[in-house]
């Protein structure tokens, strides 16, 4: 295994908790008035309905809750969800980068 990986998942995991955090303060636009909505239960409501589930399963620290074994087989379908819960995220983070140019 290359030596890097480790430590950079480690970084990604907690990059993505981080956002995960900042997104139930992060104001949207209303679309019927194109008002900017900042109340925050507003924010969390939003996004508890839209994007959170997805958010969750691609940012939660499997390797530091669940523990390795004779669990792996599980461990290697829940990681495999969970990449893909990131790859899906990292879609959705380059589409707003893109829309923000």
């Amino acid at each position: 295994e290359v030596p890097w990986i480790v430590p950079f998942e480690e970084f990604i995991t907690c990059f993505f908790i981080v956002d995960l955090l900042l997104s139930f303060l992060t104001g949207f636009y209303e679309q019927e008035t194109g008002n900017l909505i900042r109340e925050p239960q507003l924010i969390a409501e939003r996004y508890a309905r839209g994007w959170f589930f997805l958010d969750f399963i691609a940012s939660f620290p499997y390797s530091w809750v669940l523990p390795g074994g004779s669990n792996a087989p599980k461990l290697l379908r829940i990681n495999r969800i969970a990449r893909f819960a990131r790859f899906a995220r990292m879609l959705r983070l380059m589409k707003t980068a893109s829309l923000m140019q």
